[in-house]
């Protein structure tokens, strides 16, 4: 197998939009981004999730009462994850027509969704008895790692974002409470902790990245093969990425990080020039306007960049039997 090119990758992803970048639009802003959007706007009235159009916010989660804020969740999921199969099945299937992409992502996205609901409700379940029972530390484990693997096999980019920005915080309070002698700052920052708690998440967080590593082809060999056989899915991506495991974290891990520091920064800008928008009578309504625009600045990009890190990662990987078939 040829060595993997970071290069190469990033070229593969860009030019998996190549071909019907309309209905590429369409998909990720129409279906993953707006349509949420527009459901939370016709239940409650206005736009709740303003951060990730998908999701809802900390702060808008009291005026969302009783079994309708999760079904909104859970539906805002479904269709961003919708979104990113059939947009895979688009660029893997060029010259078929769209709508067996649209088909192939609905079924997609419930397997998605039921194996997050086969997997997240036993641990939560477990984590709780664990911290019912006096040891917090196993229900944290038991709850966090299952739910990291589901993330890590549908989620290569955000899995790869979590466990970098989780790592550079944690390292850099670390080194910072050691320079300034408050060797507990790590552990305050996750909620007042002990040690072995910021020990835990640095491991998972490498953990989660070499998951997204080996994981990394699961969701494009689905939408390539047209399957819906998870199980052989991952087989694939597993056996595609042992070779070039180190050299796909890498790749990983740079663009993570360099997403992450623009994600603070925009956070940072938006934040200081909010202060300077939101003054006057209709702040609340300006307010509104401001967490949309940025939820949006946001989650278009990270749409694309949702699929177009595996789908290249996997077509770099691929790449061989791509030229044979070509000059076949």
């Amino acid at each position: 197998m040829d060595n993997f090119s970071m290069r190469g990758a990033w070229s593969f992803g860009y030019g998996f939009f190549a071909h019907r970048q309309l209905l590429h639009i369409l998909v990720l802003v129409g279906i993953g981004i707006l349509l949420p959007l527009l459901l939370q706007f016709a239940l409650f009235g206005e736009i709740v999730g303003a951060s990730n159009p998908a999701m809802l916010t900390r702060q808008s989660a009291s005026a969302v009462q009783g079994i309708t804020a999760p079904i909104v969740l859970v539906a805002g999921y479904f269709l961003q994850i919708l979104s990113y199969f059939a947009s895979w099945r688009l660029g893997f299937g060029v010259g078929r027509p769209a709508g067996g992409a649209f088909m192939f992502g609905l079924l997609a996205s419930l397997v998605t969704i039921g194996v997050f609901a086969l997997v997240g409700a036993p641990a939560i379940w477990a984590g709780r008895a664990a911290s019912s029972a006096g040891i917090p530390f196993i229900g944290l484990l038991v709850t966090l790692l299952p739910t990291l693997i589901v993330v890590a096999i549908f989620y290569t980019l955000l899995a790869a974002l979590i466990a970098t920005i989780a790592s550079i915080l944690l390292v850099a309070a670390m080194l910072l409470g050691a320079a300034t002698g408050n060797v507990g700052m790590a552990a305050t920052m996750m909620g007042g902790g002990s040690g072995a708690v910021v020990v835990l998440f640095l491991v998972l967080s490498v953990i989660l990245m070499w998951l997204a590593t080996r994981l990394s082809c699961t969701t494009s060999v689905m939408a390539d093969w047209k399957t819906y056989n998870l199980p052989a899915a991952i087989r694939e991506s597993w056996r595609l990425t042992l070779e070039d495991q180190w050299a796909i974290m890498r790749y990983l891990a740079l663009v993570a990080f360099g997403l992450g520091i623009v994600i603070i920064a925009s956070s940072a800008i938006a934040g200081i020039g909010a202060a300077a928008f939101l003054g006057g009578p209709d702040a609340g309504s300006r307010g509104q306007l401001a967490g949309i625009a940025l939820g949006l600045g946001l989650a278009i990009p990270l749409a694309f960049l949702a699929v177009l890190v595996p789908a290249g990662i996997y077509r770099e990987l691929t790449r061989s039997s791509m030229d044979v078939e070509v000059f076949a």
